[in-house]
């Protein structure tokens, strides 16, 4: 059971240990209702969304587009980014979790070529990364731009809401190919921004992003015989192929936006994550795929800078914290296998690229799936007061992190909490309201102005701690087991 206030509501618990049985636990949680400005309480402020309508990239790209790709024939584009496209979907390798899992179950994994589990066939990590050249760009172009413009969007855009008095004037981009994520901060922050460092080894792509940041230009120029060599639409971008040495040069905003995933070992991209975080002077924004690969990605390098908290002091670093979307520093729910949770991910309407006209004419948009986290330098304002605690700058709201279900009389939330837990919850018109027209009107994503806390979490933590601590134990127990045969 759930309360609000002194209202009871039904719920149900999805946690580390059991994550099958439903449970009646006890969830206190305060009636905290957002006053207007008028000072009459409404159920739009009662939760912050961050729903944007089908994005739509900005018209100086779309002609640079049209403009680049009279250079290539249609049928290529097509071909080619189609092609690009299902292998970007279909190549995910096994995450860390899963490989744990195999090694369980297989032993001498690594001395055979493949092993069948469960009627299977389970192939080791053979991960080959994409060269990216000119024709590679183009086909990407034409295939997953305006998906990664609109999730990379849709992730600033929420910063921009919370925090609408940060004005970066520094933005580096890691893996930064033909400048997706540049064209998106541009639409935020274009007005303060005073420098765009992008980092791609690709020499190709650094040049196909300069065609597409031109490419306006030169429509509008050129047939008046005007010089071909017009500066770019969003000025001040400067490029290098590897990240800056010295760790004095720090920027407002790191962007690593779908290029984490693409390097084929962790030992380069846990060198990554901690080169990017020495070089963030506020923000550290991920953002990959929704499926299993991207989101082993994000909970990678939401481990690493979370962890290296503790080391900050001796290193002459500054902590950190998670700003969106987790409203906790705890380890994510998600991440154990036995919860057998889907991947964390929030999807953004987007429009149609070039090969999907056909497939998704239709609809005339493309529901793009994404996984994300932002992280943020300086320690989370945490108070034992919760009125200090809700007013903080980064207030442990609880995240919707799958869609509301309506139905009749009453609203299925699936909320990520303070504590650490995912919590399916039962609300009714009969707790209030104003707490229910907030969930009626809350979409996926958004975050809830109300504390919802579990009275027990913490007989829930300690056992699944104590299991976490035994499986570590049993693996440390083989491991010196084959060292000594």
């Amino acid at each position: 059971m759930a309360t609000v206030g002194n209202e009871t509501v039904m719920k149900t618990s999805d946690n580390i240990n059991d994550h099958q049985n439903f449970e009646e636990l006890h969830v206190s949680h305060k009636d905290k209702r957002i006053n207007d400005e008028d000072g009459k309480s409404s159920s739009k402020s009662a939760h912050i969304s961050f729903h944007m309508p089908t994005i739509h990239i900005p018209p100086e790209l779309g002609s640079a587009l049209r403009t680049v790709f009279t250079n290539y024939s249609s049928k290529s584009l097509m071909t080619d980014g189609t092609a690009l496209a299902k292998y970007l979907v279909r190549r995910g390798r096994k995450s860390h979790l899963e490989r744990e899992l195999l090694l369980k179950r297989v032993k001498n994994l690594s001395s055979i070529d493949e092993v069948v589990v469960d009627n299977q066939f389970c192939k080791p990590d053979k991960f080959s990364t994409i060269r990216y050249r000119t024709r590679e760009c183009a086909a990407f172009a034409a295939s997953r731009l305006p998906a990664c413009y609109g999730a990379t969007l849709r992730v600033l855009q929420e910063i921009a809401t919370r925090l609408p008095e940060f004005r970066p004037k520094t933005l580096l981009d890691f893996g930064s190919g033909i400048g997706t994520s540049v064209w998106a901060a541009n639409q935020i922050w274009g007005e303060t921004i005073t420098e765009y460092q992008c980092i791609d080894i690709s020499s190709d792509a650094i040049d196909f992003s300069e065609l597409l940041f031109k490419g306006f230009e030169l429509i509008r120029i050129i047939p008046s015989g005007g010089d071909p060599k017009a500066p770019p639409i969003i000025p001040y971008i400067y490029y290098r192929q590897f990240l800056p040495v010295s760790d004095r040069v720090n920027y407002d905003v790191v962007i690593a936006s779908y290029s984490l995933h693409e390097l084929p070992t962790i030992k380069l991209r846990q060198d990554a994550i901690k080169a990017l975080w020495k070089k963030t002077k506020e923000f550290l924004i991920i953002v990959e795929p929704g499926n299993n690969d991207g989101f082993d990605s994000i909970l990678h390098a939401r481990n690493i800078t979370i962890n290296m908290n503790a080391d900050a002091k001796k290193n002459g670093l500054q902590k950190g914290h998670v700003f969106a979307p987790c409203p906790h520093d705890i380890d994510c729910p998600r991440e154990y296998m036995d919860v057998k949770s889907p991947p964390c991910f929030f999807e953004q309407k987007v429009e149609v690229s070039l090969t999907q006209c056909e497939t998704h004419s239709k609809y005339s948009c493309y529901p793009e799936r994404f996984s994300y986290v932002v992280i943020r330098k300086g320690k989370r304002n945490v108070d034992e007061n919760l009125e200090l605690l809700l007013n903080s700058i980064a207030p442990p709201y609880p995240r919707v992190v799958k869609p509301p279900r309506h139905r009749t009389g009453h609203v299925i939330c699936d909320l990520c909490l303070r504590d650490g837990f995912i919590e399916e919850l039962i609300f009714s018109k009969s707790e209030g309201k104003e707490l229910y027209k907030a969930l009626r009107c809350s979409r996926w994503g958004d975050m809830l102005k109300y504390d919802v806390g579990v009275a027990d979490h913490d007989e829930l933590l300690k056992e699944g701690i104590e299991l976490y601590e035994k499986e570590h134990r049993i693996q440390a127990e083989n491991q010196v087991e084959k060292i000594e045969e």
